[in-house]
């Protein structure tokens, strides 16, 4: 009986779970609070300085060594939004 029970419960759990997850990130969102993500290490002026420097002719390994990340990093991060710096 209490196998039987188990296994009807088991298919739910993930659903459950999802569920439970984007109501916390939707909360999170509403209350204009960030989602915990990992913090990033460079302003999005120091981004956008960067990508001028390529414009202008600089290699992008060296721009983003220069920035202290690699150049899959840099390119990865470039499309990102930036919060306006203060």
């Amino acid at each position: 009986m209490a196998f039987t029970v188990l296994t009807v419960l088991a298919p739910m759990k993930p659903k459950i779970r999802c569920e439970r997850i984007i109501g916390w990130v939707v909360n999170r969102r509403v209350a204009g609070k960030d989602l915990c993500g990992r913090w990033v290490a460079v302003t999005g002026s120091q981004i956008r300085i960067t990508l001028r420097r390529i414009e202008a002719g600089e290699p992008a390994t060296q721009a983003a060594l220069n920035l202290g990340m690699s150049r899959p990093t840099l390119y990865r991060v470039r499309d990102r939004p930036y919060p306006t710096d203060a």
